[in-house]
């Protein structure tokens, strides 16, 4: 806070009651109203909302000065539950529609369980959406414009009251849960995650407790990347099914319109890269690990662009080979001074998975691109004819973004496979998620690319953040 660096992490070790959150809230309250300096918005997360200096804050900036710099982020159904009142009387009529009325009757509830609490999230996402398609009417677009909109117009200024995140970057100074941080943030501006490069990228951040908060952001991480892991041989499979569906469409009028000359070509050429791999890679029999291996936790794994072995045997080559016996393709490990003839024609594991991984590039980058613009504008023009005919004055359009989830959940229903094909398009994910799918490191460094430590025990000078 001095201004003697830019950069770095200062440990600052006291027992309890010597004053740590005080004087972090003099400094912060000093920063805030030094006008002359250039600004860097301060971030202060604590595990729990008890440990957020809110009130400590207050008194050292006053209340006119904290309402204008200072933003707490809650969870979002404590948050909704403090502003039903603005839910009430607030919100325009045109956006209480049944799934608002269902939401605020949940609210309304003296106790809130997890099922309450989940659907809570869900109904408010509804009116996010609700809110996104009427600013859309209204010509609004572009997430300084919508910010605009939200500060000037009265239609549009609860908004900021009822959905906080939405105004975020006019604050100077976030307070925040560990739990806030490691969560998606749905707000009309846009959709994103708080830990991540857009997000951290030149901020100040005050961590309380540091240890715990490592600990647990350290956890989450690699929860998180156990649900990511993708069978990319499924995912080859689940995209070959629905290109078969595609060329024999069974879909819509606006499904076949959109399949234009162009994507048509892409489409067949998709089909054939795809007849070339299964006489290849033998796609047409299951792979399975060799019994040696079998009882291995996690030996093996199709995970990105890697081919990944888990166990203690250094470097091997991955070879997997057709039996007829129990009609699989085996997968075993080999050390290459141990390779024989024999082996010249089995399936190379790691040249299976670049062709698997080149191919749902190929397809994410052109087919579901050319497809997803088509759909669009078969969508947008078949509802504008069907407003000018109806003399309505507005209609909902969709999105070329849009218009590829629904493409996407035609492919696939599991999530993480979504979340995979999806990621080139939508600026929400993760920054950093393209290259969590192409490396493979070890939790703990895994967890800490994402903030560029490099880890002491010492602390101070030798962990830079």
């Amino acid at each position: 806070m001095s201004g003697q660096k830019t950069t770095g992490l200062q440990l600052l070790a006291l027992p309890t009651s010597f004053g740590k959150t005080y004087s972090m809230c003099q400094a912060i309250s000093e920063y805030v109203k030094d006008s002359c300096k250039a600004k860097r918005t301060i971030v202060f997360i604590a595990n729990s909302k008890k440990h957020l200096p809110a009130d400590e804050l207050k008194k050292a900036l006053g209340k006119e000065l904290y309402a204008r710099h200072v933003l707490l982020l809650t969870g979002r159904v404590d948050h909704l539950k403090s502003v039903v009142p603005i839910l009430q009387n607030e919100v325009q009529d045109k956006f209480k529609d049944e799934n608002f009325q269902n939401m605020l009757q949940l609210l309304q509830q003296p106790k809130t369980d997890d099922n309450d609490a989940q659907e809570i999230g869900q109904l408010s996402y509804h009116l996010i959406e609700k809110v996104k398609a009427e600013m859309k009417n209204d010509g609004i677009q572009g997430k300084e414009n919508i910010r605009g909109a939200i500060k000037e117009k009265k239609k549009y200024k609860w908004v900021a009251k009822v959905f906080p995140e939405s105004t975020i970057d006019d604050f100077d100074v976030i307070l925040m849960t560990t739990d806030k941080l490691l969560k998606a943030s749905a707000c009309i501006t846009n959709r994103y995650r708080f830990l991540s490069e857009e997000f951290i990228e030149d901020k100040i951040f005050f961590i309380d407790e540091f240890d715990t908060v490592k600990e647990k952001i350290t956890q989450s991480l690699i929860e998180e990347r156990e649900r990511e892991i993708i069978d990319l041989v499924s995912l080859y499979k689940d995209i070959k099914r629905a290109v078969k569906d595609f060329r024999h469409t069974k879909y819509s009028q606006e499904w076949q319109n959109a399949l234009d000359g162009a994507c048509r070509d892409i489409l067949e050429n998709v089909n054939d890269r795809e007849k070339d791999m299964d006489k290849m890679f033998n796609f047409y029999l299951d792979y399975k690990l060799s019994e040696e291996y079998a009882h291995k936790d996690r030996l093996f794994l199709f995970y990105g662009q890697d081919t990944i072995s888990i166990h203690k045997m250094g470097l091997v080559d991955v070879l997997a080979r057709k039996d007829f016996h129990v009609r699989k393709n085996v997968i075993r490990c080999i050390p290459p001074t141990e390779r024989t003839t024999e082996d010249k024609n089995d399936i190379d594991v790691g040249e299976m998975i670049r062709y698997i991984n080149g191919h749902i590039s190929y397809f994410k980058k052109f087919f579901l691109y050319e497809w997803g613009v088509n759909y669009k504008n078969q969508i947008n023009s078949k509802r504008k004819s069907r407003a000018e005919s109806n003399h309505e004055e507005s209609y909902e359009l969709i999105t070329a973004d849009e218009a590829r989830r629904t493409m996407i959940h035609k492919i696939t229903e599991a999530q993480e496979k979504i979340r995979f094909l999806a990621s080139d398009y939508w600026k929400s994910s993760i920054s950093t998620d393209k290259e969590r799918i192409r490396r493979f490191n070890n939790y703990y460094e895994d967890g800490f690319r994402y903030f560029n430590f490099k880890d002491s025990n010492y602390h101070l000078e030798e962990t830079h953040f």
